[in-house]
């Protein structure tokens, strides 16, 4: 049956590359006014809600799932998701949520307040969809009455929101999953207004439009994520109509897109910047000195222009620019520089005077990524460093990480998408979090780091938490665990017809989409 839709689907495409080839490249074409066809880079071989995040995974499962509360259009504002109201209650120590009613899931089920806590007693048994978050007291959350769900702290906190409305913490039917066991992530059930179709792995993931979707049916019937994994053909099906939108845009087709009269880009704030992260933990960069090194000799100008032609900018710290608390002496006066004498200095001092250094280099297969890892084992070479490209599927590259036993060096995004530092920092660089098979992958263990980080956490003051946050950039950028090199824009490109593209964190919501 697969192969036979999946054949129909080529045939279909086929026709649309010949109408466009005949002045036919429109919406139409690819797919009609009723169905979005969307290019996205990597397959998320799961989408199970807990398991495991990454960008790849958030773009399909924002459409099936739903949170309590989502993120506004500024930094630090929320609105209702599955929840209508809350409330702060027991002196900052806990938060009620108020349940929207008549809630329906895919199957059919009504959402529960009983749903809402057995959504969260899965989350709590996950790292992926738990990890960093010990605000929370996870089995204290309980249903006060059908409408009412009560939710415990660990401790006071500032944080809470921003962490509900921009993570993996989405509301799953519990009969569903119960049934469903580890077919859940093939077969996910949420209260989205898209539902799952047509999975063909590596192909395309098809949704459909959920007609007793709570807020309404979608206009955009049909939803169609075709898997295209090079962004230079991405951007030829977004001119030739066989895509509407791509939300992998290379820095080289930027400018093909705004030089269109056809065509358009969409931008949001920069939440994410691109890490070459260091695997401390283990020898040769468990050497402070010899990742100093390695800053030095890191040209991340030279990165810009040959990976992203320019496009974007290069990062200064570990947050971007855009980051609530981003320390600005980082861009005004950046303690590494490209040098590469400072660089051999620095080898000499790590007990590499003539260089001589194999190492490994660990990356997924998204092609911005395989082009970065390129460039920087060239800048690498300079200092005598020999570092050994390995690049895996996104699942396994990510097991790979989180073993840490491998990689020496690797590539990675790292986002604060809930608009504080706390979301980049805690998770994947708080010493609690970098034994194996935990988020810290860069295996970084600061105490004084830590500190900050928990202090910043559990205080309501700003002006506390940005000093807090300030601080442990500056720690940050001496101990190197990670060398931010790029900084993203959040943006996507799309035929000019295309209304109603919401980015969200790293993210993007289609929910809300229509064709003029």
């Amino acid at each position: 049956m697969k192969k036979t839709i999946a054949a129909m689907l080529a045939a279909v495409m086929g026709m649309s590359l010949l109408l466009s080839g005949c002045g036919g490249g429109n919406a139409g074409a690819a797919g009609g006014k009723d169905t979005l066809t969307v290019a996205t880079s990597q397959d998320p071989k799961d989408l199970h809600p807990y398991k495991r995040v990454s960008s790849q995974i958030l773009r399909i499962n924002n459409q099936i799932f739903e949170p309590l509360v989502k993120l506004g259009e500024e930094n630090n504002t929320y609105e209702p998701g599955l929840a209508t109201e809350w409330e702060y209650v027991d002196d900052g120590m806990a938060m009620q949520f108020t349940l929207r009613q008549d809630v329906k899931f895919h199957n059919g089920e009504t959402m529960t307040a009983e749903d809402v806590v057995y959504s969260f007693k899965s989350m709590s048994k996950e790292t992926a969809s738990s990890g960093g978050i010990d605000w929370l007291d996870w089995d204290g959350v309980k249903a006060l009455d059908e409408k009412t769900i009560y939710m415990p702290f660990t401790y006071a906190n500032s944080i809470a929101l921003g962490y509900l409305s921009t993570t993996n913490m989405y509301i799953v039917n519990q009969k569903a999953m119960e049934e469903l066991g580890d077919d859940f992530g093939a077969k996910p059930v949420g209260t989205g207004a898209y539902m799952i179709d047509e999975w063909v792995q590596g192909d395309y993931i098809k949704l459909k439009a959920f007609d007793d979707y709570w807020g309404g049916a979608p206009k955009i019937k049909t939803l169609m994520f075709r898997i295209i994994p090079e962004s230079s053909q991405a951007m030829i099906e977004l001119e030739t109509g066989g895509v509407n939108l791509t939300l992998d845009i290379s820095g080289k087709d930027i400018e093909r897109v705004e030089a269109s009269d056809s065509l358009k880009m969409i931008r949001g704030k920069s939440v994410t910047n691109d890490f070459l992260c260091f695997n401390t933990a283990k020898e040769p960069f468990s050497n402070k000195t010899l990742r100093q090194a390695v800053a030095y000799a890191l040209d991340k100008d030279a990165i810009l222009q040959a990976v992203f032609q320019g496009q974007g900018q290069v990062a200064y710290g570990p947050l971007t620019t855009d980051t609530w608390a981003f320390d600005e002496s980082l861009k005004t006066n950046p303690p590494y520089s490209h040098d590469l004498n400072k660089a051999k200095e620095l080898m000499a001092q790590a007990g590499y005077p003539d260089g001589g250094l194999t190492i490994e280099l660990y990356i997924d297969d998204k092609a911005a990524r395989v082009s970065a890892a390129e460039v920087i084992k060239n800048q690498l070479a300079q200092i005598g460093i020999t570092a050994n490209i390995h690049s895996f599927d996104y699942a396994t590259w990510f097991n790979i990480l989180y073993e840490g036993v491998e990689d020496d060096i690797y590539l990675n995004g790292i986002n604060a998408s809930t608009g504080e530092p706390d979301k980049c920092f805690y998770q994947y660089m708080h010493k609690n979090f970098a034994k194996p098979g935990e988020p810290n992958t860069m295996r970084y263990g600061n105490d004084e780091f830590s500190k900050l980080l928990d202090d910043a956490r559990t205080s309501t003051d700003d002006a506390f938490k940005e000093e807090c946050y300030i601080k442990a950039q500056q720690i940050f950028m001496d101990d190197v665990p990670g060398i931010a090199y790029y900084q993203r824009n959040q943006e996507c490109a799309a035929q000019s017809n295309l209304q109603g593209v919401r980015l969200i964190g790293e993210s993007f919501d289609l929910t809300g989409c229509y064709f003029e």
